[in-house]
């Protein structure tokens, strides 16, 4: 498998892990928020499995996960379970976890015999908003990621998305979520929609909370 773009180390993209973070292009969403707008379409990867692997083996002790993220990288699940899988033949202890859109539902299952940990963006209530992808879709993609290992939703609290009236509603569609994780949405070049105030990201957590709901609020 070949990458678009390589950040050797991160500390934030695997929760208390050090990683190497990878990245893929092409992506079936259109988000306005997007951070990664560059990798919307998909472009030419020159970074080789081969590569990353030499770089793992030069650093072994040093690098605990290995994270794909895009763009969205279930669009190559194939290639993806092919990778994973010869990082844990060559390095049995390394961690392994991709990002996800959840547009594809059957790449949980497709995965979970290689990966340890996936996060999962939930966007809006309303998905005809940047995808051709229904709501329905990513009800079954929050179901099915439950055969993962470990996991997280993450909400980015872009307000034209996730709407003060659709707190209780998206409350309800996390329930029996493992984890959420709330972040901050942060204004980029293409976007000047101005974000929440930090009390409507607390007013949120405390939705979800009083439904049980385990709640990371990353502001």
């Amino acid at each position: 498998m070949n990458f678009y773009a390589h950040q050797k180390v991160s500390f934030v993209d695997y929760p208390g892990k050090i990683s190497t973070l990878l990245f893929v292009s092409g992506c079936n969403f259109w988000c306005e928020y997007c951070h990664n707008y560059q990798l919307k379409q998909k472009l030419e990867h020159t970074i080789t499995e081969t590569e990353i692997i030499n770089y793992l083996k030069e650093r072994i002790g040093k690098i605990d996960a290995v994270v794909i993220t895009g763009g969205e990288p279930s669009l190559y699940k194939r290639e993806i379970k092919d990778f994973f899988s010869n990082i844990k033949t060559i390095f049995p202890d390394m961690l392994t976890k991709f990002d996800t859109n959840g547009s594809d539902p059957e790449v949980f299952s497709f995965l979970k015999d290689v990966t340890d940990f996936v996060a999962m963006d939930f966007k809006s209530p309303d998905y005809k908003k940047f995808s051709n992808v229904e709501l329905d879709i990513i009800k079954k993609s929050l179901h099915n990621i439950k055969v993962i290992k470990d996991y997280e939703i993450r909400i980015t609290m872009y307000p034209d998305y996730i709407k003060k009236e659709d707190f209780d509603t998206i409350a309800d569609l996390l329930q029996n979520s493992k984890k959420v994780v709330i972040q901050q949405y942060v204004k980029n070049f293409f976007n000047t929609v101005e974000p929440y105030d930090d009390e409507v990201l607390y007013e949120f957590e405390n939705i979800l909370l009083s439904r049980g709901i385990n709640v990371e609020n990353k502001l």
